[in-house]
């Protein structure tokens, strides 16, 4: 039980891309068919590329030749514009990067196109040269399709916010439940936040509209005949929390009202919920509750955790109740130093933190009551910032982490006082941004225990 409640804090909200391949085919024995090609060009301060998911960034240089698999990313202040064969134009904003999972080699109809979008925002005008083919850009929350259109969409992976326009023909916005909205000219559509489904159309707004007009110049007869809806909430740049969520919502650790994450392991079933959240940006607390089902029977336990600007600080018990045994504790910490998990901007490999502290229980059982101090210290390290998949299939940026950690408890039953039991432990953890925990593995005294994500909702 000891090295559960050290794990608690790593249930933690993207966003990088899925990646799909495929082969040309080779030429015929009388003729070459045309290959689609895409180009980079008109770059602006920094821009960057490569030719797969795991090569090197380099810097992009004009008229460079954009492969399936490969990726462009813009820096601060910064614009490129892609160009493919048949004639479809992207232009890329500031901060924005975004993977060619597929392109259709074949240049005859119909052809298919897409992006995996990871984060950021750019425009795109599709010719009707794809014939019954398809141009997607996908994200870890959704997925936008157009057709003989101009399209934008832009993602923001701290909260799965995902806005799509469509300024001229039929575009489609899809949720991960597969719910859907359809677009025409003029409007656009969002899906909000993680999980959630897509709004129903309305008028494209002005800051939109603005945008189609200052950063795609080929779309300028439809700039100037649209006519805006209000300017909606304005959504925070990425790198923050989402408006109107609190100091708690972690960008690794969304404790969001209603959030839910259920894991499986080979000794037990848990799922958390977040039930109640009070506070503000700068200081909040949030109240988690815990459910295990196992052979032994099944477990309910609250915490309540406190959270500032360093990240997810320190956490008090409630109370444990262990249904087949009658079994109830109260649960105080005593001490704390350290932080439970750092702020997102921390978490860079190479990053070490230590969380230690020092718990008293009260465990009450047929009306006899049994002190015992539980004292635990960890250390963690940030090893890894490899993209996850979640259930669904679904990836995210990712973080892993190793930990070690130490216990020391004692306890007291009436004539008997027990001398300190001392454990060493190892675990190494995934976390997905926006998400939360996704995989933790921990051994103890020989013993393994893995458990992993079934199933989760951020609302």
């Amino acid at each position: 039980m000891s090295r559960y409640h050290s794990l608690a804090f790593f249930f933690a909200a993207l966003v990088i891309t899925s990646l799909a391949c495929g082969t040309l085919p080779g030429a015929g024995p009388t003729s070459t068919p045309r290959v689609r090609s895409a180009e980079i060009s008109e770059l602006k301060n920094e821009v960057q590329a490569r030719d797969q998911k795991d090569a090197q960034w380099q810097a992009a240089t004009e008229g460079q030749t954009l492969v399936e698999g490969g990726s462009v990313k813009t820096g601060d202040e910064s614009r490129a514009r892609v160009d493919i064969s048949d004639g479809t134009i992207m232009r890329l904003a500031d901060n924005t990067e975004f993977q060619l999972t597929t392109l259709s080699p074949e240049s005859t109809p119909p052809l298919t196109t897409t992006l995996s979008l990871v984060i950021g925002k750019l425009w795109v005008e599709v010719t009707q040269a794809l014939g019954a083919g398809n141009f997607e850009i996908e994200t870890p929350n959704g997925t936008a399709t157009v057709r003989g259109s101009f399209m934008s969409a832009a993602y923001f992976p701290d909260n799965g916010h995902f806005i799509v326009s469509c300024l001229e023909g039929l575009c489609r916005l899809i949720g991960l439940s597969g719910k859907f909205t359809d677009l025409h000219a003029g409007e656009q559509s969002e899906i909000p936040g993680f999980g959630q489904d897509p709004t129903p159309p309305q008028p494209i707004d002005e800051s939109e509209l603005a945008d189609w007009a200052t950063e795609f110049p080929e779309a300028r007869t439809f700039t100037a005949t649209t006519t805006p809806g209000p300017r909606p909430t304005e959504t925070p740049p990425s790198g923050g929390g989402s408006a109107g969520q609190t100091a708690c919502d972690h960008p690794y650790f969304p404790l969001r009202p209603g959030a839910t994450w259920t894991y499986v392991s080979a000794e037990s079933s848990t799922t958390w919920t977040v039930t109640g959240v009070a506070g503000d940006q700068s200081n909040a607390t949030a109240q988690l509750d815990v459910n295990v089902q196992s052979a032994a029977g099944s477990a309910q336990i609250t915490y309540e955790w406190q959270c500032d600007s360093a990240g997810i600080n320190s956490y008090q018990f409630g109370t444990l109740g262990i249904s087949q045994s009658g079994q109830v504790a109260n649960f105080t910490m005593d001490s704390h130093s350290g932080t439970f998990l750092p702020s997102a901007d921390l978490l860079v490999p190479g990053y070490s933190w230590n969380n230690a502290y020092t718990i008293l229980y009260d465990f009450t059982v047929e009306g006899n009551s049994f002190p015992v101090t539980l004292s635990r210290s960890d250390d963690y390290t940030v090893t890894g910032t490899e993209p996850v998949t979640v259930v669904g299939g679904q990836t995210f940026d990712g973080i892993q982490i190793s930990g070690n950690g130490s216990s020391e408890m004692q306890f007291k039953i009436p004539g008997l006082t027990s001398g300190p039991t001392q454990m060493a432990d190892q675990a190494n953890l995934v976390l997905a941004r926006g998400v939360g925990l996704v995989r933790w593995d921990s051994t103890s005294e020989g013993t393994t225990s893995v458990s992993e994500l079934t199933s989760y909702q951020i609302p």
